[in-house]
């Protein structure tokens, strides 16, 4: 395993990441992350959650943060901020190539960091099915870098799969 692999600065996190900015807005004082598992592709149940939280919080004051995948919680994520309500939004891609194994979980840490630096506050968005162990390292990181965390455990779901969470 090279050097570049091992761990990475807060700063090298978000330079290293492959972000893309394009519809962000540095000036809204919110940025929820929305993360969860590739499993789940329920998108009405998906958009109505997060269309209670964005009302909750305030949709003007709320970028949304997200990483870029195929199927599952990412890509209901980016359907929703493009086509379906488009709004404020920043996209981070896992560079497997570069990083190999730990591009997912240095993918999660750069959101994180990139949410904690939010004017007013961070927060995460979570859809699990209680298995995948991407989207509980997210809660995991979320919870280091103090971010408030709202899980979704979408069913079927046991006790030991939400105790494993805490």
């Amino acid at each position: 395993m090279s050097e570049e692999k091992e761990n990475l600065s807060e700063e090298e996190l978000l330079n290293r990441s492959k972000i893309r900015d394009d519809y962000s807005d540095p000036n809204r004082p919110i940025r929820l992350i929305v993360s969860g598992s590739r499993s789940i592709e329920q998108y009405s149940e998906f958009r109505q959650k997060l269309l209670q939280i964005l009302e909750q919080l305030g949709p003007d004051q709320v970028e949304i943060v997200c990483g870029k995948n195929a199927r599952g919680v990412d890509d209901m994520c980016y359907h929703f901020v493009r086509w379906d309500i488009p709004h404020a939004h920043v996209l981070f891609e896992a560079d497997w190539d570069r990083f190999d194994k730990k591009a997912g979980p240095y993918r999660n840490e750069s959101m994180a960091v990139y949410a904690s630096r939010a004017s007013r506050f961070g927060e995460l968005f979570v859809l699990w099915d209680g298995d995948s162990r991407g989207t509980k390292s997210m809660v995991n990181v979320a919870r280091r870098y103090k971010l408030d965390s709202r899980v979704v455990i979408s069913e079927p779901w046991t006790r030991e799969h939400f105790y494993a969470l805490y």
